[in-house]
């Protein structure tokens, strides 16, 4: 492990332990070059303080263990880093992964953030999906590990959708639709129609929103030429219920 890497979860460190989710995904990548069909989960970790150290010569600066989650595997990985962020792995060699089990270690914390922002700036959860298995050996696709992808495209969908809660004013769409109107009332001022949001509805589902100047040129505009609604087939988000939002223009 690099030292500039070690100092940045160093940071991170709160007694004896490193942040959830800062460090797990860097020590998987080092367990994954050695044996990449186990899904290993963390059962503890240590980080050694400085009067240990100073008792112990030899006394590990970080270590931890993890085990196989697959159910009849019973593969432990232990690992230690000494003074020199030397890291060093001790390991069984017998993996048994039934071939109906599939799993995948969590996307958490520095992981999970990268993804939100691949999907916030325009990337498909399906697609990278995709790709992902793509770019995933067959043999540890067949030994059940799913860890580059999780187990179902599901996965990448809720971390999409988890990007776009950071600008939500409040995890109900209505409600954060009703908030986003008033804040809007407050920051576009005019005589007749403030804000962008001028009506949501729940049943049926639909929201319409123009400025005063929008209107102002669509009367300019209707006079003189023919304007009608533009189908532009953008589907602007899933739902769980029988409702999809599509986008529509005034053209």
């Amino acid at each position: 492990m690099s030292f500039s890497v070690w100092k940045k979860l160093s940071n991170s460190q709160r007694n004896r332990c490193l942040q959830k989710g800062s460090w797990e995904h860097i020590v998987s990548e080092g367990i994954k070059r050695y044996n990449p069909y186990c899904v290993y989960m963390f059962r503890w970790h240590r980080v050694s303080v400085a009067r240990i150290r100073a008792r112990q010569k030899c006394a590990p600066l970080f270590s931890g263990e993890a085990e196989c989650k697959f159910k009849d595997c019973k593969n432990i990985c232990k690992f230690s880093m000494n003074q020199n962020n030397r890291v060093h792995l001790k390991m069984n060699s017998t993996v048994k992964h039934r071939m109906s089990e599939n799993h995948s270690r969590p996307f958490r914390g520095e992981t999970r953030e990268k993804l939100k922002t691949i999907f916030k700036e325009g990337q498909k959860p399906y697609k990278h999906f995709l790709q992902r298995m793509k770019d995933t050996a067959k043999d540890v696709k067949i030994a059940g590990n799913f860890s580059n992808t999780g187990n179902t495209p599901r996965t990448f969908q809720q971390i999409s959708s988890e990007s776009r809660y950071k600008n939500k004013l409040d995890k109900s769409e209505f409600e954060s639709l009703v908030k986003l109107s008033s804040q809007m009332e407050t920051e576009i001022t005019s005589k007749h129609s403030p804000g962008f949001i001028q009506h949501v509805s729940i049943l049926p589902p639909y929201i319409m929103y123009w400025t005063e100047t929008g209107i102002r040129i669509w009367h300019d505009l209707a006079k003189s030429s023919v304007v009608h609604w533009d189908a532009t087939g953008g589907l602007l988000s899933r739902r769980n219920d029988q409702y999809k939002f599509y986008y529509y223009e005034l053209a």
